[in-house]
């Protein structure tokens, strides 16, 4: 009764927010590939147990995709490394689509440290259909939505699909994995970030420079991966030695070497989250002709009368400190760039100005175009979220949420 419930809650709430929906009733035949979602940093998915417990995607107010699944959307969650580099992640997301195993790439695992393989998604992969073609010999393209680190994991992916890897096929040789081979971006038609750090957050450059933080959270990887825990949160870093497959044969084991390689290698996500981590993803990478790309992001602070922004009581409270200090910088420079007032308004812990659209990328708001000026390869801005946190795209504040998807997915479908 309670997902019959929020169904047809999603279903009102589409009527209800034309501005968004208005392409639904457009003349195109429009579409219905499957989706694939892709959670942030410490996030988890499908592989995960515990999503069974606590679906990232909804939370307390049960599992969103069941929700979607029931309305006949067909969607996926992937389960890709909680604190591991954007690059990590898409070959892990790579992986689990094709069902093969892991290769983080010759090239890049002999630079940061690590083993060049990992766990292996054969027999188990997460749809049956990626790259595939249907009856019609049409190719079945996936929608990718990314939240938060998410955001940046499947620009990448999507990047890589298309354009591939010099420097691997060159270290690899014929041994190279079909993902650095390029010549695949019509894989993908959409790609939605939701508060994703384009431009990075400050917030990283505070917790990875100036605190522990990094090597807090690899012990805790290195910890739950040796242990039966792993079942159920599982790090996904074999690649460093510290998680456990056993299933597999892979085993992990607490490695202090391990965690400082995790770490100063800056082959991870507190690296990737920082100003300077960002900009460095953003000069390699580029939007793909032929896809779709459309950014949320929420704000969730009040303007004082001096222009400076603070968090409201009910902010999720780990997030509260570095909301205020975003909230009041005033010049603050991190890796070269200087935190000016526009800056400050947050959804906890990304700025608005960093979720919109990469810097350097092209891009158009929403609000401001008719429906056939929506073009590829351009980001299409939607209006920001008042009042909307960082983790209410998860539900975990907030059961009102899952409206935000059911209008994406209905605006992508009726392209």
């Amino acid at each position: 009764m309670k997902k019959l419930l929020s169904v047809v809650l999603s279903l009102v709430m589409i009527a209800s927010c034309a501005g968004i929906t208005a392409f639904a009733d457009s003349d195109s035949d429009g579409t219905s590939y499957p989706y694939v979602f892709v959670h942030g940093m410490m996030g988890w998915g499908s592989y995960d147990g515990i999503n069974d417990l606590a679906p990232y995607w909804g939370g307390t107010n049960g599992d969103m995709l069941e929700d979607l699944q029931a309305m006949g959307i067909e969607c996926y969650a992937a389960s890709v490394g909680k604190i591991s580099s954007n690059w990590d992640r898409a070959c892990e997301l790579y992986a689990q689509l094709t069902g093969t195993v892991v290769d983080y790439g010759e090239a890049h695992s002999a630079a940061h440290g690590h083993a060049r393989y990992g766990r292996s998604y054969e027999g188990n992969a997460l749809m049956d259909t990626f790259g595939q073609t249907d009856e019609n010999g049409e190719l079945i393209k996936i929608n990718l939505i990314g939240h938060s680190l998410g955001g940046p994991t499947v620009r990448l992916f999507t990047w890589l699909l298309e354009n591939g890897s010099e420097e691997e096929q060159a270290a690899s040789g014929d041994d190279v994995s079909d993902f650095f081979t390029g010549g695949k971006g019509d894989y993908v038609y959409s790609v939605t970030t939701m508060s994703a750090p384009h431009n990075g957050t400050p917030a990283s450059n505070i917790l990875y420079d100036e605190l522990p933080t990094a090597y807090m959270l690899a012990l805790m990887g290195n910890v739950l991966g040796t242990t039966a825990l792993s079942s159920v949160w599982d790090f996904q870093l074999e690649q460093y030695g510290l998680t456990t497959v056993s299933s597999q044969g892979i085993k992990g084991k607490l490695s202090f070497s391990g965690i400082k390689s995790l770490v100063t290698s800056d082959d991870n996500c507190g690296y990737d989250l920082t100003i300077r981590g960002a900009a460095a993803l953003n000069e390699m990478i580029d939007t793909v002709d032929g896809v779709y790309y459309f950014s949320y992001t929420g704000q969730q602070v009040s303007e004082n009368s001096d222009g400076t922004y603070s968090p409201p009581i009910t902010m999720f409270p780990l997030f509260t400190l570095l909301s205020y200090k975003i909230g009041h910088f005033d010049g603050e420079v991190y890796d070269g760039v200087e935190m000016t007032a526009e800056w400050r308004e947050n959804d906890g812990i990304v700025p608005v100005i960093s979720a919109l659209y990469p810097f350097d990328e092209e891009y158009v708001y929403y609000e401001d175009i008719s429906e056939d000026e929506i073009q590829t390869g351009v980001w299409n801005v939607m209006p920001v979220i008042e009042n909307f946190s960082h983790v209410g795209y998860m539900g975990m504040d907030t059961s009102d949420f899952e409206y935000i998807y059911v209008n994406q997915i209905e605006l992508i479908n009726s392209l």
